[in-house]
């Protein structure tokens, strides 16, 4: 696959409660059960962006969310920068 081609994501709706389902997949893959907490942030008006918490809140994972809020801003911008798949782990990976 083309490191370019990006990875078509898992849509999911909200229920009448106003509850997300996250697929099964990401729930394996991530290690979320029961009782996992999630930092949520909205950065964007159409964007919501969850974090999970493997303790408690602690300053990294808030830095995290505010770098997520900046890298947006700059998107809108028009300040950001493309990077093919091994750029953009290596970057993932800092986090």
């Amino acid at each position: 696959m083309d490191a370019k081609i990006k990875k078509v994501p898992d849509l999911v709706k909200v229920g009448k409660s106003g509850r997300l389902v996250i697929p099964t997949r990401l729930r394996k893959e991530m290690h979320i059960d029961a009782g996992s907490v999630f930092a949520v942030s909205h950065p964007k008006k159409d964007l919501l962006v969850l974090k999970k918490i493997e303790d408690s809140i602690l300053n990294d994972d808030i830095a995290a969310l505010k770098e997520v809020e900046a890298a947006w801003k700059e998107i809108e911008a028009g300040d950001s920068v493309s990077s093919d798949k091994e750029e953009f782990l290596a970057d993932l990976e800092k986090w």
